[in-house]
């Protein structure tokens, strides 16, 4: 399981979360609570996002981060919580 994290020039932020099939479906329910601000990741980076869509296709889940006009996502943070996420689901 990798993920991969980038910030492009527009302060938009890309995300591709690789997981086993059998943890794919509780990370997918985990990003989604996020996109309606239900996420239980312990940052205040929320704040800063104006849209997050979440895709998946046959072997990730893509995520993309729009910031609200005038902020920057810190890339450190969502690591953070991207970590956060993977521990709570492997905990189930």
């Amino acid at each position: 399981m990798k993920d991969h994290v980038k910030a492009s020039k527009t302060g938009s932020v890309e995300i591709k979360v690789s997981a086993a099939k059998e943890d794919r479906e509780a990370l997918l329910s985990s990003f989604q609570k996020c996109q309606t601000g239900q996420c239980g990741c312990p940052t205040a980076e929320y704040s800063k996002i104006e849209n997050m869509d979440v895709a998946v296709d046959e072997s990730s889940i893509n995520i993309h981060i729009e910031p609200k006009l005038d902020e920057t996502i810190d890339i450190s943070e969502v690591e953070k919580c991207l970590a956060w996420t993977r521990d709570h689901v492997q905990r189930k």
